[in-house]
């Protein structure tokens, strides 16, 4: 009920966030809350509307819920669709499997790919800070075998990699930086 209080004069006003997190409450049984699902799903709307990209997935993730509503997954599409396009990773998933279900192979396996190339370097990225931290203070391994993974995850596009090699070049010496 706390939460409830806090966030509807927000939402009201028109704060995106504000009304994603009260479609939560209103979708749970959080704080002896009756659950009202129909006046959740019009918070999670009023966000979307907003272009809040969690609310756009929570729209198409709550239609495959209520499985009731004919068509539903033609229904779910759209949402999903909406925030796949504009980079929301767990619609890219979720638009995948719909499309994949109804035999659009085609269009599923370009989805597929957009996922993957956001993945990879994502993966990448991880294993280097992994590989960074096993070899902190060996003097047999350059700079560049050190950041080899976040490098490559760097070329690729990720922006947490390019961040980190920035950081990292901003604390080396010129000779280091030579070697990076």
């Amino acid at each position: 009920k706390t939460a409830y209080r806090e966030w509807l004069p927000l939402a009201q006003a028109g704060n995106a966030k504000a009304q994603l997190d009260l479609g939560y409450v209103l979708l749970s049984l959080e704080d002896g809350m009756r659950f009202n699902t129909m006046a959740g799903l019009a918070w999670f709307g009023d966000a979307a509307r907003q272009g809040n990209l969690q609310a756009i997935y929570e729209l198409g993730h709550y239609l495959l819920i209520f499985k009731k509503l004919t068509d539903y997954e033609k229904l779910a599409e759209c949402p999903f669709r909406r925030a796949a396009e504009r980079g929301h990773q767990s619609s890219r998933w979720e638009l995948y499997f719909l499309l994949k279900k109804s035999n659009r192979m085609a269009e599923a396996e370009i989805w597929h790919t957009r996922i993957l190339m956001n993945v990879i370097p994502r993966a990448i990225h991880g294993y280097g800070l992994g590989f960074v931290r096993l070899s902190q203070g060996s003097k047999m391994i350059t700079q560049s075998e050190k950041y080899a993974y976040i490098i490559v995850a760097a070329n690729l596009g990720w922006g947490e990699s390019i961040e980190y090699l920035d950081k990292i070049k901003a604390t080396l010496t010129e000779h280091e930086k030579i070697d990076l």
